[in-house]
């Protein structure tokens, strides 16, 4: 039997939170941990129960220890925790998933999310929606060493860690993005998107959860004055694209 060992997360694994004080949280989802699960040890070797003590929602995850053998007769261990959830109305479907990601925790997955620094929001990012995980690394014992914050898409930071030079500081603007390479006949400036632009960034938000879907076409109302993205022009089009490339937010 192996060492039983999960890989730290992903930053698109990792989601953004507002917490109380002004402050940022980051946590990840139980389909991260289911995942991650099936990954590691397959599908057919972990399985979850749900039951409530006392009107808490626990959870429990078990996993056959003898996964990498399929000679042996499974070996099930199950880690458990409980959980609970008051910022959505589905208040049973969220509380299974509070449930599971705890108890995931429990197995080590995502656990180096407890060695993040405290994240407080600059004065000028207060009233923004949405923030995402720009960059994050590990040190050897799994502790976060290097973490950068960003909002409105990858334009602004909000916070960076450790505070080095080769960072912004918190809540300066990102390195201005460069100029499409792709080259757009400009003589009608106000031509329609091209289709293959278009393309991807519909599959893009079909990928979004509703909170990311509100907030790119805020960004796109805010940043190209569109609330669609047929209403883009073909430069913008490259544009939009462009930084999402950059920024590593689509799904290729």
């Amino acid at each position: 039997m192996k060492t039983l060992k999960f890989r730290n997360l992903t930053k698109d694994e990792i989601e953004v939170r507002v917490g109380g004080g002004n402050s940022l949280l980051l946590y990840k989802t139980a389909r991260v941990d289911a995942n991650i699960l099936d990954e590691t040890v397959g599908a057919f070797n972990w399985q979850k129960r749900f039951y409530q003590v006392k009107n808490t929602m626990i959870c429990e995850i078990g996993i056959n220890l003898y996964y990498d053998d399929p000679n042996k007769e499974p070996l099930w261990v199950f880690k458990a925790d409980g959980g609970d959830d008051d910022y959505t109305m589905e208040r049973v479907k969220a509380e299974c998933s509070d449930s599971m990601k705890r108890a995931a925790f429990q197995w080590g997955i995502g656990r180096s999310l407890y060695s993040a620094p405290r994240i407080t929001i600059p004065e000028q990012f207060k009233s923004a929606k949405y923030f995402e995980v720009d960059t994050i690394e590990y040190d050897s014992k799994g502790n976060i060493s290097k973490l950068v914050i960003t909002t409105n898409f990858g334009k602004d930071i909000v916070f960076t860690y450790p505070k080095t030079r080769n960072y912004s500081q918190n809540g300066e603007k990102a390195p201005k993005e460069e100029s499409p390479t792709t080259k757009v006949d400009t003589e009608d400036e106000n031509a329609p998107i091209r289709e293959e632009e278009k393309q991807i960034l519909v599959e893009y938000v079909g990928k979004l959860s509703r909170e990311q879907y509100n907030a790119f076409f805020a960004w796109l109302k805010s940043d190209y004055g569109c609330e669609t993205i047929n209403g883009l022009t073909a430069s913008q089009g490259i544009i939009v694209v462009g930084r999402l490339k950059r920024s590593n937010k689509l799904w290729n």
